[in-house]
């Protein structure tokens, strides 16, 4: 059995990041978020963790979660709308 290669360029590690967070527990996005700060990252990636943790100390994850979380915050622009759509499908 061979493993299919990604669609598109290969994600670098904040998307990975950030795909983790989307579809990771709470807990593990938890562990995570006390090792990677939103103010480690650079936007978009910033906003979208910072969105993703908000959410996992509420006990929630999820691409459609955080988006309503980023666009309830304010902070929805094209690029961070995008950066999202990226994180929800790699990995």
């Amino acid at each position: 059995v061979t493993q299919l290669l990604p669609a598109g360029p290969n994600p670098d590690s904040c998307r990975l990041l950030l795909s983790g967070g989307l579809w990771g527990s709470p807990a593990a996005v938890n562990t995570a978020a006390d090792l990677v700060h939103p103010d480690d990252l650079d936007e978009p990636h910033r906003t979208v963790w910072a969105a993703i943790c908000t959410l996992a100390a509420r006990g929630v994850t999820g691409s459609r979660t955080v988006m309503d979380e980023v666009i309830r915050a304010g902070d929805a622009s094209q690029l961070v709308r995008d950066e999202l759509m990226q994180a929800t499908h790699a990995g």
